[in-house]
């Protein structure tokens, strides 16, 4: 996937996501956006050099919703489309692994 094609995802995914205050749902579609941009950030240079780090950041306990606002809060807010691509990288796998472990009960 392409950088342009990871951005529409991204946005087919903001579209997709209901938030109802500080939770957000994600259904079915929204889910395979999300493992669809988790598999792009995980062939980034970003997350190859830096995801035991990422991975770290956020622990088991970490709720989808915890780092779905987390990670737009900082998307809102970086300088540059480069900052905001390896905020999504850095953050997306995080997201996948939440969702799966939310959905499985654990």
């Amino acid at each position: 996937m392409t950088r342009e094609e990871m951005n529409e995802k991204m946005v087919e995914l903001l579209e997709t996501t209901e938030s109802t205050g500080d939770t957000a749902v994600f259904n079915d579609k929204a889910v395979e956006l999300v493992k669809e941009i988790a598999e792009w950030a995980r062939g980034t240079n970003f997350y190859k050099d830096n995801h035991e780090t990422a991975e770290k950041f956020f622990d088991s306990s970490a709720t989808p919703s915890d780092i779905w606002m987390f990670m737009l809060q900082k998307i809102v807010g970086a300088p540059t489309a480069m900052h905001r691509d390896c905020i999504v990288a850095g953050h997306m796998p995080a997201l996948e692994v939440a969702i799966t472990r939310e959905a499985s009960g654990q």
